[in-house]
């Protein structure tokens, strides 16, 4: 396994450094299991040694460093161990524990995630929604990805519902170009309004959607309905996905021949939440705007903003599952796709197989304003693209997760702001147990 990544420091960054949380998890099964943590006692020896030396108590490291005058969105994890830092490899040797416990239950990882987003260190933990009162069913697997959506939308539409429509517009308007890896600003300025082009939306391109701007917006949003959106819906795929694996799509023979696809599909169908397709075992190539898709197998193709939500654009809900085959995923150099949400959710899961992905900004497993979750199962896989991406968050939640065994080899490379990474108010997580 490689990884690469190359970072610069940007104006937003260096501003707002201090109050987000990133987590980069890439570690074999069984050597979690056998360290001790992310120090051992060689190292608590050494460093305790160093403070008898400058004559320091643990406590006395906890010079002040909470410098930024706005503290809206620092939080108390953050604060906690600016404070405390000689706790810090404790609290990282949790994460990783915790990850490690619920890495394919993300109901219960998102509702960490919950807790770590804490601004306030007195608010109570976040709770797990009731589960849905529906069993899956192989004849119509859909039906429970619509009762989650029916579920979910009220918290996500509450998550920006303090928003007017000048604000939503600045977020589409200035978000391209929030995370992009062109300091220049002549350049930069080029992928304003991109989002709104490529849906042929108008834009005033002459507003500020400035990191001060886009600050004062995130003051009216509500993380927690967000989260709570992320916990019905997440976990919702992933059972999806298992049990359509595990006890298939019992389908009837009609075969349908979409526009948007080359190949064959057994189902197809236009609902309040876009359009919803399965294919077949055979080798497809999907390339139209759909809002759900499941593949039965065989080595498929998937262009354009598969498994990207971008909401009050286009959909905003985004899910993906491909249960095997040797894929190939090209976003196209379209932003948000490959598990990727802007004011939505969008959600891949590939179950088997050796994959390759190329991505355009914000995505494999990047959320803004919104979550992303990247599932790969099994395989060697290799993923390339820009920037903000592969377990990302900004005022919002991004995860890559990779699981397989000692043998796969996987391959991670993005340019800027990717792999384990963060903004103001986000969790990004990247994990890879094989």
């Amino acid at each position: 396994m490689s990884s690469e990544s190359q970072k610069q420091p940007g104006k937003f960054v260096r501003t707002f450094l201090a109050i987000s949380i990133a987590v980069i998890i890439l570690l074999s099964a069984s050597s979690i299991q056998t360290q001790a943590g992310m120090l051992d006692s060689l190292d608590i020896a050494t460093l305790d040694s160093a403070l008898v030396l400058l004559n320091l108590k643990p406590e006395e490291l906890g010079f002040d460093k909470l410098w930024a005058s706005d503290d809206t969105f620092r939080l108390a994890v953050v604060e906690k161990y600016l404070n405390n830092p000689y706790e810090f490899p404790d609290y990282v040797d949790e994460s990783q524990t915790v990850v490690d416990s619920f890495y394919l239950d993300p109901g219960e990882l998102i509702r960490f995630f919950a807790d770590q987003l804490k601004v306030d260190p007195d608010a109570k933990p976040a709770v797990l929604p009731e589960p849905l009162q529906l069993e899956y069913d192989p004849i119509a697997p859909f039906d429970l990805w619509m009762a989650a959506l029916t579920a979910a939308d009220p918290h996500l539409s509450g998550f920006y519902s303090e928003l007017d429509s000048l604000d939503i517009h600045d977020i589409l308007l200035g978000g391209p170009g929030m995370w992009g890896d062109d300091e220049n600003d002549s350049i930069k300025a080029l992928t304003k309004g991109k989002w709104q082009r490529e849906f042929d939306v108008d834009f005033d391109s002459t507003r500020d959607a400035g990191s001060d701007r886009i600050l004062d917006i995130m003051k009216k949003m509500d993380m927690d309905e967000l989260l709570q959106a992320g916990m019905i819906t997440v976990p919702v795929a992933q059972s999806i996905a298992r049990n359509i694996s595990e006890s298939g799509y019992q389908s009837d023979p009609v075969r349908y021949f979409v526009e948007g696809v080359t190949g064959r599909l057994i189902f197809h169908a236009k609902t309040e939440w876009g359009t919803f397709v399965i294919g077949d075992t055979e080798d497809n190539t999907y390339e139209g705007d759909f809002a759900a898709i499941i593949d039965l197998g065989g080595n498929d193709t998937y262009r354009g903003r598969c498994a990207g939500a971008i909401g009050e654009l286009g959909n905003a809900y985004s899910l993906l599952i491909d249960l095997e085959g040797d894929d190939y995923y090209d976003s196209d150099d379209l932003d948000v796709a490959h598990g990727a949400g802007v004011l939505g959710i969008g959600i891949l899961i590939d179950r088997d197989g050796n994959d390759t992905y190329r991505s355009g900004g914000y995505s494999q497993g990047a959320g803004m304003f919104g979550i992303g979750f990247h599932v790969d199962h099994n395989g060697a896989d290799d993923r390339r693209g820009r920037y903000f991406m592969q377990g990302a968050g900004h005022c919002g939640v991004g995860v890559l997760i990779d699981t397989g065994d000692e043998k796969s080899d996987d391959r991670y490379l993005g340019s800027t702001w990717s792999q384990g990474f963060a903004g103001v108010y986000g969790y990004g997580l990247l994990f890879d147990d094989g």
